[in-house]
């Protein structure tokens, strides 16, 4: 028979086979354990296959996994992170493959798939992972320039990353083109010295690595304004958090508690690599 252990829906390992086929998002994964009974449940959580510094890489763990790791732990849970293309971890959230998302913003698009911790009707920053710090960068020299409101002097497609919703939402709202043919900052950088755009937009950090690069050093520059400034959350599969929101509640409370703890300032440098 079913069991419930610190909250979280779950059966035991004889029954998995079967009930999994009438929920994956709510049951998650099989519980470790013999005889109908729970020692553990590990849960899957999506992150992105490339890296994304400070917050998540895909062989080692960043700042946004070792909080979600350290959250679960409390829990008595284990996770297990799985780095896939950002549109196949937000297709698995939404059908249930996985339960979670390691690093989403809270945008329209994305909260009609996934539960996000709230606080009085909005998406509470204080319990976020970390930031999504989106930049604007473009060839040394050239005219195109953002104020934080419009473009101007802008005659092709915006680069970004493959699959960043956030930034495609953006770029809808501003009625300007994108182009996501490229999927790393890198490849984009290339593009802009070939003359194959005017202008790309992607994550502080990875943009900052590469400006360090011989490559690009003096030849790409960054816009002083950013594109997107917004939190990044652990993004929930609604099913998943309907049957087990006390206990997801748990993990978002645990991870603003770890962030405001001083340890966290002398820790978190050391996970952003």
């Amino acid at each position: 028979a079913g069991v419930k252990r610190m909250g979280w829906a779950m059966a035991g390992s004889n029954r998995c086979p079967a009930l999994r086929a009438v929920s994956a998002a709510v049951l998650g994964l099989c519980l470790l354990g013999g005889s109908g009974t729970a020692y553990a449940q590990t849960i899957e959580v999506c992150i992105g296959d490339h890296d994304n510094p400070p917050l998540s890489f895909p062989d080692h763990d960043g700042q946004a996994q070792y909080l979600i790791r350290q959250a679960a732990r409390e829990q008595g849970l284990q996770v297990r992170f799985v780095p896939v293309p950002w549109r196949r971890c937000r297709a698995g959230v939404e059908s249930g493959r996985y339960q979670a998302a390691g690093t989403a913003t809270a945008t329209p698009a994305n909260q009609e798939i996934m539960r996000f911790p709230l606080r009085d009707g909005v998406p509470n920053a204080a319990q976020a992972l970390g930031e999504f710090h989106i930049v604007v960068f473009r060839k040394a020299g050239t005219a195109v320039d953002w104020d934080g409101k419009r473009f101007s002097g802008l005659h092709t497609p915006v680069l970004f990353n493959a699959g960043f919703v956030a930034v495609a939402d953006r770029l809808n709202m501003l009625g300007v083109a994108g182009d996501e043919s490229a999927v790393l900052i890198h490849r984009m950088m290339q593009m802009l010295l070939l003359g194959r755009g005017q202008v790309g937009v992607g994550q502080a950090s990875v943009v900052d690595i590469e400006l360090k690069s011989p490559v690009f050093d003096g030849k790409i520059e960054v816009l002083p304004v950013p594109f997107i400034r917004s939190p990044l959350f652990l993004g929930v599969n609604k099913a998943f958090y309907a049957a087990n929101s006390a206990a997801v509640d748990a993990l978002w409370l645990a991870i603003e508690r770890m962030r405001a703890a001083p340890q966290w300032q002398k820790m978190a440098p050391e996970l952003a690599r």
